[in-house]
């Protein structure tokens, strides 16, 4: 694996459930690459396993990036277009938007909030559950897999293959449904904003 924070290559699985769940073990599953904190670590060996030939192919092309703590990953969780998050962990798709399905969401999880925090204060139990909405915030729904180099189309359809066959090996590894697959590429622009000539 290579470490860089310069232009990179991202595989991007879209998913219906909130990707914190899962993000490490499947990018470990796919390419059998973890990160500093080591998480994925028995989907890495079973993708050795499983996988013998693609081993050296991703190891030299998985990239790792710090994450806000500085732990070097080649993953993390990413927003998903088509979908916003209502704050109280309630996943919606944008047409649902404003609906009453998702508003009733919101406040059937503010009762039941309320009912858990009975007597521990704070902002959610200041809410109104019969009139309060929704906050509309970003969906992290997708897995980012981050790359040094574009991927060839066969490697790309060898992850694609490789997210069809995850099942996670404990409960709290997560479970979703893929709802797609892009790649795409970051670049790197600099921008002179300020010069000085020293000397005469």
């Amino acid at each position: 694996m290579l470490t860089t924070t310069n232009d990179l290559f991202i595989f991007i699985v879209d998913t219906d459930s909130y990707s914190g769940n899962f993000e490490r073990a499947l990018t470990a599953f796919c390419t059998g690459c973890i990160g500093d904190c080591g998480m994925g670590d028995r989907y890495a060996k079973r993708f050795k396993e499983e996988c013998p030939d693609m081993v050296r192919p991703m190891e030299g092309i998985v990239a790792t990036i710090p994450d806000d703590s500085g732990c070097y990953r080649p993953t993390t969780i990413w927003i998903t277009p088509g979908y916003w998050n209502d704050g109280l962990g309630g996943h919606w798709t944008d047409a649902e938007w404003g609906s009453e399905k998702a508003i009733e969401g919101y406040r059937s999880t503010v009762r039941r909030r309320q009912e858990e925090d009975k007597g521990f204060g704070g902002p959610i139990n200041e809410m109104d559950p019969k009139t309060v909405l929704p906050k509309r915030y970003p969906a992290y729904q997708s897995v980012a897999m981050f790359f040094c180099r574009r991927p060839p189309e066969d490697m790309l359809e060898f992850l694609r293959q490789r997210v069809l066959q995850y099942k996670p090996l404990q409960e709290f590894d997560g479970t979703f449904k893929a709802l797609g697959f892009r790649l795409i590429q970051t670049e790197t622009v600099e921008k002179v904003l300020w010069t000085a000539q020293n000397g005469s």
